[in-house]
Formats: C-alpha cells, structure tokens, sequence
C-alpha cells in the first residue's frame, strides 16, 4: 500500500488532538526503505514523522495485521495533568 500522501500528513501533524493518530504507512516499512523504489514523497513523509516524534508532541507505534503487513501510525501524545507531555517508559 502506498504511503499517504505529504499534504495529509502536514495537516494531522498541525491540526490532531491528543490521542488521535494518523497511518502514515501500510506494508513492510525495513523493505520499503531497503529498496530502490522508495520514491521521495516518501522518503521526505517518514523524515517528518521521524521529526515530529523527535520533539516529544508525537509518539510512533506500529500495529500488526498479518504476516508482512503492518499499520506504521504516528500519535499526538496526550499531555499529563500539569500539562506536560507524558512520556511511555519501556
């Protein structure tokens, strides 16, 4: 499946509410980036996602359908109740 497109992704990253979350891809995301076709929409979409989990607002996860097929979703975090964001500990 394709990834979803830059101008989508900008508009979750700009305008979500703590909690909600946005796929911003759908397959084997390792082979995706190991092979040659990945295009440069979406090289510069997990450049921003990546970016945007940097900055502690964001948290990545993955979710898992089947063999090989697996959602990629970036989250807003919600924010505790002294208004920082909280952060998953391992």
């Amino acid at each position: 499946m394709p990834s979803a497109d830059l101008s989508r992704l900008s508009a979750f990253l700009l305008s979500s509410q703590p909690g909600e979350s946005f796929e911003y891809f759908r397959g084997r995301l390792d082979v995706e980036l190991a092979g040659l076709d990945a295009d440069a929409e979406a090289r510069r979409i997990r450049k921003l996602v990546y970016a945007a989990a940097q900055d502690g607002k964001f948290e990545l996860a993955q979710q898992r359908h089947g063999f090989d097929d697996y959602s990629y979703l970036i989250r807003r975090r919600r924010p505790s109740p002294r208004g920082r964001v909280v952060r998953a500990v391992a």
